[in-house]
This record gives C-alpha cells, structure tokens and sequence, in this order.
C-alpha cells in the first residue's frame, strides 16, 4: 500500500472518530438534567471513644477537670464510656470549647 493510501485511512479514521466523539457529546448534553438527580449524602466520620478522649485528657490535666465533669453530667454519664454513641458528635463539639 503506497503512502498516500495510508495517509487517506488514516484521515478517514479521523473524521470516523470524530463524528463518533460528536454524537457522545450531542448525547450527554441533550440529556434533561432536571430528570438526573444526584444525591449526595454528608460523610461524617465515625467518632470514637478514642477521640473524644485524646481532646479530654489534656483538659483534666490542665487543670479543667470540673468542666469535664460538667459536661459529662450534661450528658448523663459519669465516665466517658457512659456517654451514648449518638451524643459523640456534639460531645466532642463541646469538648473542644473548654
């Protein structure tokens, strides 16, 4: 096959892959976007005992042990293991303020 005859397929592929490429993008926008609904839910990450407790230990040994204690009593518990699981993320918010 001469040159010319593969210049010219190569050409041909060309306008072959860039029709194709045309009618994707033709495609994918003339899809109605009110019809395409993309939920996206907040990640909140897990929050364990651990953590809160890496944010207390520091505060009852500088000397903030009664606020600790205040706020555990604000969530009905004792100790830290007391505390519900639902109640770390505000626990661990407040925890932060002292």
């Amino acid at each position: 096959m001469s040159r010319m005859k593969i210049a010219l397929n190569v050409v041909e592929n060309l306008r072959n892959l860039a029709n194709s490429i045309e009618t994707l993008s033709k495609s994918l926008t003339d899809t109605n976007v009110s019809n395409v609904e993309e939920v996206i839910e907040p990640v909140t990450p897990k929050i364990a005992l651990e953590d809160i407790r890496e944010v207390l230990t520091p505060l009852t040994r500088g000397g903030k042990r009664e606020e600790v204690k205040a706020l555990l009593d604000k969530y009905g518990a004792r100790k830290l293991p007391d505390v519900k699981e639902e109640d770390y993320p505000k626990f661990l918010e407040e925890a932060r303020k002292i």
